[in-house]
């Protein structure tokens, strides 16, 4: 076993490698670690500042921008590794050996840009397709990253209490959010949102308005309609 304090965030690759993203506070130390598959019997840093616990860089990496707070990480199809790097405000991608930063205005390193400010990043995930998204707690919203521009999904930045009958069914973006936090994909392309101050999950599902329930709720029936613009044969497999 290696020594891992304050783990914030995990992240697989497709060759099984674990991924870790440290936030020890107490010791001011900021790092993303890597412990290779399939032993994991040793961690090396990735990103951020090498420590006593983890004095070295992963092979390739002679230096890594120093991070504040990291938590969420996440690996798209095409191996980039994505940091929400909470306390700079930013999310930071490493492709390979080298460090980038698509989303956000980084405040440690004025790295990014600042139309796609960001307050609090905490969460990030990728699906199938590629497409990034970003859990901003202090703006209490969700974002997808859209051709280099930030798509609001989720949330109207504002914070409130869950209320089924307000907020079930609507669109995603017309509703509080409060305490939002992890976030998932599935297959098909679904985004599960943690919203713990609510202590609720909720489903985003793009183009419909599905309910916000609690782990282990039942959803009520959805209305799914369709816009025709063309003439066409329409066949519905169930």
């Amino acid at each position: 076993a290696s020594v891992t304090p304050a783990p914030a965030g995990l992240a697989l690759d497709a060759r099984g490698n674990l991924y870790i993203a440290i936030n020890d506070a107490a010791d001011s130390i900021y790092q993303v670690l890597r412990s290779t598959a399939p032993a994991y019997s040793s961690v090396c840093v990735v990103s951020g500042a090498t420590s006593t616990n983890v004095p070295t860089y992963c092979a390739g990496i002679a230096s890594a921008p120093t991070l504040d707070a990291p938590t969420g990480l996440t690996i798209d199809p095409l191996g980039n590794l994505y940091i929400a790097d909470s306390g700079d405000a930013c999310v930071r991608r490493l492709s390979g050996v080298t460090t980038s930063t698509p989303v956000g205005l980084c405040s440690n390193d004025s790295t990014g840009s600042a139309t796609t400010a960001l307050q609090k990043p905490v969460s990030v995930a990728s699906d199938a397709a590629g497409h990034l998204y970003i859990t901003d707690t202090t703006a209490a919203k969700v974002f997808e990253l859209v051709s280099g521009q930030l798509l609001d999904i989720a949330g109207n930045g504002t914070t409130a209490a869950y209320n089924s009958t307000n907020q079930d069914e609507q669109a995603a973006v017309t509703i509080p959010l409060n305490g939002a936090a992890g976030l998932a994909t599935d297959r098909a392309g679904n985004v599960y949102l943690a919203e713990t101050t609510n202590n609720i999950v909720r489903l985003l599902t793009e183009g419909l308005n599905f309910p916000s329930l609690g782990v282990g709720s039942q959803s009520q029936l959805q209305v799914l309609q369709f816009v025709i613009t063309n003439a066409v044969d329409l066949n519905i497999a169930w």
